[in-house]
């Protein structure tokens, strides 16, 4: 009365009505007995094996043993009904499986904010892992979780670099300009037939238009570390006095690099630099302005065992 047998053994071919069976040794033997068989065995079935990978759920599966084309069939139901990845190696094969390490890195607090809110709303499993979705940003041998930002310019189709130099009435002309015309081009209402993704254009292109237009929205984003080329992570723990002096020492360098005095040949552009300069010491300086455009000295960042 056996139970489970696998494949190509003996067990099968008595199950399978074999009269005569080879053994150990090429010896052949008659089958002389009745078989019943139960339905009976210690290992899980198919529907079995389902419920502890759902129950458990691993990264990984490895399927080892029973037959061949169930097996197969087992590994596709797991690959598409659970997503989880699936190996069948044969006798003797090597599997190998590549494991996600953990990374300790800086992550945004608005970012965090979101997913808190996200989950807020649609509680998940408190057993398993809360997912934050972000940028991996690694510099310096040092590693930051931002949300994705978005380029105002390129949502309307604007050449930054075309436009430096360019007076602030100017610029806001073109940025009027591009926005009617993209405003036009996927407003909801002349994209009947594609009304989902033409509304979340739209509200791109609104928004980016709000924060260009806007000088105080477009100030918040100027990084002026970057301008008197200021490295601002060896800069962070430093004191405020020191702070100032590097300042300085970079801003003198580059006052008198871009002086429009001292650059007569290309006057537009050293004038445009200069003014850049001097708006980028006056705020990195003030130890007010300075704190509110830096992200060290911000409460927006924190450790965390990023998964």
């Amino acid at each position: 009365m056996p139970g489970y047998c696998v494949q190509g053994t003996v067990g099968t071919q008595v199950l399978g009505g074999a009269k005569k069976i080879e053994i150990e040794n090429r010896q052949t033997v008659e089958v002389k007995l009745s078989v019943e068989y139960m339905s009976f065995s210690a290992h899980a079935d198919a529907k079995g094996i389902m419920q502890l990978i759902q129950y458990c759920q691993p990264k990984n599966v490895l399927l080892v043993h029973g037959e061949g084309k169930k097996m197969d069939f087992l590994k596709k139901q797991i690959q598409t009904e659970l997503g989880i990845d699936c190996f069948m190696p044969a006798n003797g094969e090597t599997a190998v499986i590549k494991t996600a390490l953990p990374v300790r890195a800086v992550i945004d607090q608005g970012l965090l904010m979101k997913s808190k809110q996200k989950y807020e709303m649609n509680p998940p499993d408190p057993k398993r892992p809360c997912l934050v979705h972000g940028v991996l940003v690694v510099k310096d041998d040092k590693k930051r979780i931002e949300a994705k930002k978005t380029d105002y310019y390129t949502v309307l189709k604007l050449n930054r670099k075309k436009m430096t130099g360019m007076k602030a009435k100017e610029i806001k002309a073109e940025i009027r300009k591009s926005y009617r015309f993209l405003a036009m081009r996927w407003h909801p209402d002349k994209n009947r037939n594609n009304e989902k993704e033409a509304t979340n254009r739209f509200q791109e292109i609104l928004k980016a238009y709000e924060v260009l237009v806007d000088d105080e929205k477009q100030a918040k984003k100027t990084d002026y570390y970057t301008m008197l080329k200021l490295n601002r992570k060896k800069m962070t723990g430093m004191k405020a006095k020191e702070i100032k002096a590097e300042v300085r020492k970079s801003y003198r360098f580059l006052a008198m690099r871009w002086h429009p005095d001292k650059n007569r040949n290309n006057e537009k552009e050293a004038t445009s630099r200069f003014q850049e300069i001097l708006k980028a010491y006056e705020v990195l300086v003030d130890d007010e302005k300075r704190n509110s455009v830096s992200p060290e000295h911000h409460p927006g960042f924190e450790y965390l065992q990023y998964l």
